[in-house]
């Protein structure tokens, strides 16, 4: 059931589909979180194997021309998009290209692009395809596990934050589009180093104020945008990583690149480790 109000999503968005299971569960969920008016645009990429076209030896057959690839990529994004019956939806486009640059590329003028992320072992994962679509896109990249309930309300959303232009922005991306209903909070995190045992208490004071002043300068920032009054500030000690996955919430938003230093969190391995693994539905906003 569409909740007119939990609309993340605006404008355009593309899709990338194919007939697994996790395709088709990231295009329900962006069709659920986007408003009446969006058009959802779904992708498949299609590449030929390498040693594809060799020159046939005398008396062999001809090896397969580049469209029975391009065919077979079409009719595999069809298989995925059987059953899904909804207006905003755009004809199927089939890209030649890597999955994860080629969908960047088609993207550059959406508000989003989507993909679907299958769980293995209870972990979602993504691989290289998260890797290339996060460092080539110039949009959000909104990452979907395949256990995700395409149909469940976002109600509690979780931003990364260390301070950076990046976090400020994926923190106004949030305030932006999320429900006035959904519960927001921004987590920075600081880690303490080895330190003689006698300094050590001195050294979590400063990691931690300086943690806090991070969380403390993007707050203010966005001080201008309806709903930043109701984000909950936490600062946590510990490994961005680990804290930022272990937090139990129906989205998680981070910065594509962040600040190094005493005060970080979000490093771009700490976005690429994120969206390559989901812990829930993952934003990377650039």
């Amino acid at each position: 059931m569409h909740h007119d109000d939990d609309d993340i999503l605006t404008r355009t968005v593309v899709v990338g589909v194919d007939d697994s299971e996790a395709a088709r569960v990231a295009l329900r969920w962006a069709l659920e979180h986007a408003p009446a008016d969006t058009r959802v645009s779904p992708v498949i990429t299609w590449s030929a194997p390498i040693g594809a076209y060799p020159m046939p030896a005398p008396g062999m057959p001809a090896p397969p021309a580049p469209e029975i690839f391009e065919r077979a990529a079409h009719e595999r994004g069809h298989r995925g998009l059987a059953g899904i019956n909804d207006a905003r939806l755009d004809d199927l486009r089939t890209v030649l290209g890597r999955r994860g640059t080629a969908l960047a590329d088609i993207a550059v003028d959406a508000d989003a692009v989507v993909v679907g992320a299958r769980t293995h072992r209870g972990r979602a994962l993504l691989g290289t395809t998260g890797t290339r679509l996060s460092k080539a896109a110039t949009v959000p990249v909104v990452v979907v596990p395949d256990d995700t309930d395409p149909d469940a309300r976002i109600d509690h959303a979780v931003v990364g934050i260390d301070g950076s232009e990046h976090a400020e922005r994926a923190l106004r991306w949030l305030l932006e589009r999320a429900d006035p209903a959904t519960r927001i909070t921004a987590i920075t995190t600081f880690r303490i180093p080895n330190a003689p045992a006698d300094l050590a208490p001195s050294v979590e004071v400063v990691l931690r104020q300086a943690a806090v002043q991070a969380l403390d300068r993007t707050l203010a920032a966005v001080a201008d945008l309806e709903g930043a009054d109701r984000v909950r500030p936490v600062v946590l000690e510990g490994d961005a990583r680990a804290v930022l996955t272990e937090t139990e919430c129906d989205l998680l938003v981070v910065g594509s690149r962040g600040f190094r230093g005493i005060a970080h969190l979000l490093l771009g391995s700490v976005a690429t480790s994120l969206i390559s693994h989901p812990p829930t539905v993952t934003v990377v906003v650039p």
